[in-house]
């Protein structure tokens, strides 16, 4: 095989082959992990200014990039990032001389200017490119209406985090410049526009019937923040301290617009006290746009997608304030300072997490804070954070710092500065550091000397084990009472890097680095791993409730460390680490007298849930009874959520009961929990009752409506088809309910499912359930076998969603694709070609593995065929190389 495929390439000549073994030497040293250093900076690019015509029905851009920019050393050339430009026209004019056509080159990822004569630092220069896009696969993502998707409006919105901005902008696409821009965009007059800054002119075009929108933003920002958007959009406007707040919804949203985003100016007030800089830009946006995923801190201009709109009915268990609250947070932390360099991510996205903690402090009190915070425990002790540090140099591209070190672990690191300042010490750290780092960019050094500056107290080796190291401690403690002599004794053992610290059942560490790259090992553990963290550690004793409790502080600094206290009786409750303080996995060993007390009688919210989770790894009868009663007894939702999920698992007729009562509770979050844990009970007949009942009466919050359609599913009765099929005539708010039970029916795994899964595949049927039945497809294929008279609709309906421009239904399609086996072969050049396009490693990963599926299925001629499949790929990337480097050479030789 691998002498036939040399020959073919002989057969391309000599010039081409020497091509091809530069685009393998190049793919291999692209997959491996580099020192990642900050990028070189020949020229301080001052202003961007693009002038854009937009046909959003063509999906293209006629532009006019104007460049200012002074060198900082003598240059001969300036290189920008531009990936697929067409490029008609270059100028420079050197001050104060005006544009004169220049020498370029275009090699389809950058594009390089050529000065008639060096440069000299300090000379300003302006650069003016004329290029044309037409869809770029980055950067700039056009909608419109579809034979498949007839209901896409006209959009237009762009992406540029981390480096996607070069598909539409030639630029320096770094973290570590910063620019004033302009957007002057021209649309047809039915079209809104929004970008940075300022709202200069609005007015109509030469052309008659389109519109001229001039934004600026004027003081400097990153690249990657500079945004265009642009639609049909309702635009509601209000104010704070003067300021413009402004909500861009469709049209057919406007009402809840307010209602879903109207906590925004009360956010802008707390940010802008807590951070002591009143909220910087001119201006602050929400756009909400179509087929938009999470959320972009772009410059005053925020995009978010449609589905962080409510309906009055999804906001009784719904919220946007928690990505509201990390967006809005990123205009100071990410905005107005910037992260110097990838590496240093963690300042922009942890201290935005770590603000939706202190929104939901402000607003809904210390529980909700402290379960927020409980929450993000699990993604900071994940795998991702264990095997690489938060403050990581090696990585293989700037998506791979986009996972949970950055975010949760990043907000887990400033609580426990917090915690080890107090809030006045606290508060006033981040006030000086946002002040004397503004419109500037940051390491994570800077923070530290801030903080020790404003504190008096080394932080070096906090800085050390919790941004420098990988992991996280993980404490086995055991707590004994000696009677006779009074003494209560707390052992403190790190076991982390040793076989003790493997995972346990429950534990809920997992893998989340969902931005890991594909071409590479998983990295191994930090050889760090096994070295002891230092870090204050606090027990409470308490004694009873007329008893003030002891309390006993100690530094652990080794791998084992012994507390002591002298008590005058036995203790009624032991609390390790009050306050949930440390980011740490706890795993002791202490009386049943004791989890029993701290389940119901600890203040904190981690506490109660910890002894819920102990108890729960028995599962004696005892310990159901303790949960149920807790459940009942427990005021906060997040805790009595908790406790649902562990006694379904246990099983039995007390957990049964406990979880069936409180399908009648007030909050519809502690309802979805416990009817989520009921899915444990398969064969039950009073579950299966209850459940049908809530399926078929319906619930006022659509959250538990959603949850017992799926556990029906799971469930699976006999009935199940024939109650799930009327769920698909009601209305709900972005289709929650019809999903929800497609989803169901994929659950199922009957045969059946098929026909009228394909039904809601059809184009005429809602973009939400064309993704929720395409996603139920290919769970249906994992593991059931269509009827073969359905193949043929199966593949075209797989076939269409990888063609149509919905990325979340072609989703769902490739990993459909994949569980085709030798079926999926006609999708294979498509999977290849949206492989060589990804620009994001969990897309490419999932595209890897349907093209791994089906290859690796059984199949008598695939060997050959997928070969020349593959040598006909490899063929037009060396053909394209080619035709880059004869560019390039022409181009130096004019």
């Amino acid at each position: 095989m691998r002498q036939r495929f040399w020959r073919c390439v002989v057969g391309w000549g000599v010039r081409r082959a020497a091509a091809l073994c530069l685009v393998i030497l190049f793919s291999s040293a692209a997959r491996a992990d580099e020192y990642r250093a900050v990028a070189d900076r020949p020229v301080d690019i001052r202003h961007i200014r693009l002038d854009l015509d937009i046909d959003l029905p063509h999906k293209h851009v006629d532009a006019v990039a104007s460049i200012e920019l002074t060198p900082l050393r003598e240059v001969g050339s300036v290189v920008f990032d531009a990936v697929n430009f067409e490029t008609s026209a270059v100028a420079v004019a050197v001050a104060p001389d005006s544009l004169k056509p220049a020498r370029h080159s275009n090699d389809g990822k950058h594009i390089e200017v050529f000065f008639e004569r060096p440069l000299a630092p300090g000379q300003d220069v302006s650069v003016q490119i004329r290029y044309a896009i037409d869809e770029p696969k980055s950067g700039l993502s056009f909608f419109g209406p579809s034979e498949d998707e007839p209901d896409a409006p006209y959009q237009v919105w762009s992406q540029g985090q981390s480096i996607s901005n070069r598909y539409w902008i030639p630029c320096f696409d770094h973290t570590n410049e910063r620019q004033t821009t302009e957007v002057v965009a021209t649309v047809d007059e039915k079209y809104r526009v929004l970008s940075n800054g300022t709202l200069e002119h609005v007015g109509p075009a030469k052309d008659s019937g389109r519109t001229v929108y001039h934004w600026r933003q004027s003081q400097p920002h990153v690249i990657y923040l500079v945004t265009l958007v642009v639609g049909d959009f309702h635009v509601h406007e209000e104010t704070w301290r003067g300021k413009p707040v402004m909500y861009w919804v469709p049209p057919d949203r406007k009402d809840d617009a307010v209602r879903s985003l109207g906590r925004t100016p009360d956010m802008l007030e707390l940010f802008s006290q807590k951070i002591g800089v009143a909220y910087p830009w001119d201006k602050y946006a929400l756009a909400c746009c179509y087929s938009y995923g999470g959320g972009m801190e772009n410059t005053s201009a925020t995009t978010i997608g449609e589905n962080s709109l409510h309906d009055e009915r999804a906001h009784l268990d719904t919220s946007a304030d928690g990505l509201l609250a990390h967006e809005l947070a990123h205009q100071w932390w990410g905005d107005y300072l910037t992260c110097r360099d990838w590496s240093h991510l963690w300042l922009n996205e942890g201290f935005a997490s770590y603000f939706e903690i202190v929104w939901s402090e402000h607003v809904l009190g210390a529980d909700e804070a402290a379960y927020d915070l409980f929450e993000k425990t699990r993604g900071a002790t994940s795998d991702a954070c264990v095997r690489r540090p938060m403050v990581d140099r090696f990585y293989g591209s700037p998506d791979e710092m986009f996972d949970s070190r950055s975010y949760p672990k990043g907000a887990w690191v400033l609580h426990m500065i917090r915690c080890r300042l107090g809030d006045a010490l606290f508060w006033k750290a981040l006030q000086e550091y946002a002040n004397e780092h503004k419109l500037d960019l940051v390491e994570s050094v800077d923070l530290r000397r801030t903080i020790e500056r404003v504190s008096g107290r080394s932080f070096d080796r906090f800085f050390y084990d919790w941004t420098e190291r990988s992991g996280h401690p993980i404490l086995d403690v055991t707590t004994t009472w000696n009677e006779s002599s009074g003494m209560a004794e707390v052992v403190v053992k790190q076991v982390q890097g040793t076989p003790e610290g493997a995972p346990r059942r429950g534990d809920g560490r997992n893998d989340d680095d969902e931005s890991a790259g594909e071409n590479r090992k998983p990295p191994q553990p930090d050889p760090k791993l096994a070295e002891p963290f230092q870090f204050p550690l606090t027990v409470e004793f308490r004694l009873g409730e007329k008893d003030a409790p002891v309390v006993v502080q100690r530094d652990v600094t080794a791998r084992e460390t012994t507390l002591t206290a002298r008590l005058p009786r036995a203790p009624s409750m032991v609390r390790i680490d009050p306050g949930n303080t440390v980011l740490k996995e706890l795993r002791e060993t202490k009386g049943r007298d004791l989890w029993l007390a701290q389940l119901t009688g600890d203040p904190d919210v981690a506490g109660r849930i910890h002894a819920a989770r102990e108890l729960g790894r028995e599962k004696s009868d005892a310990n159901r009874a303790a949960l149920a009663a807790a459940l009942q007894s427990e005021k906060f939702w997040g805790v009595q959520s908790e406790i649902a999920g562990i006694l379904g698992p246990m099983g039995g007729d007390v957990a049964r009961d406990a979880l069936l009562a409180t399908l009648r509770s007030a909050n519809p979050r502690t309802r979805r929990a416990s009817v989520s844990a009921l899915r444990n009970f398969t064969s039950d007949p009073a579950v299966i009752a209850a459940v049908r009942t809530l399926v078929e009466t319906g619930d006022p919050a659509y959250g538990v409506e959603e949850e017992a359609i799926e556990v029906y599913g799971a469930l699976a009765p006999a009935d199940a088809l024939d109650v799930l099929s009327p769920v698909l005539q009601r209305d709900s708010d972005r289709e929650r309910i019809r999903s929800a039970a497609l989803r169901a029916v994929a659950g199922l795994k009957n045969p059946r499912s098929y026909e009228l899964l394909l039904e809601w595949c059809a184009p005429e049927r809602p973009t939400p359930c064309r993704r929720a039945a395409m996603s139920a497809i290919a769970s249906l294929l994992d593991g059931t076998p269509p009827p073969e008279e359905q193949m043929e609709k199966i593949v075209q309906r797989i076939g269409s969603a990888l063609e149509g421009q919905d990325r979340r239904q072609r989703s769902e399609a490739i990993r459909a694709a994949g569980l085709l086996g030798e079926r999926g072969e006609p999708f294979l050049p498509k999977l290849r070609k949206l492989s060589a396009e990804a620009t994001r490693g969990g897309a490419r990963r999932a595209l890897r593995e349907a093209i791994d599926k089906i290859t690796a299925a059984p199949s008598g001629n695939r060997g050959i065929d997928s070969l020349r499949a593959e040598l006909e790929e490899l063929k037009t990337q060396v053909n394209g190389l080619v035709e880059k480097l004869e560019r390039a050479q022409s181009a130096s030789q004019q």
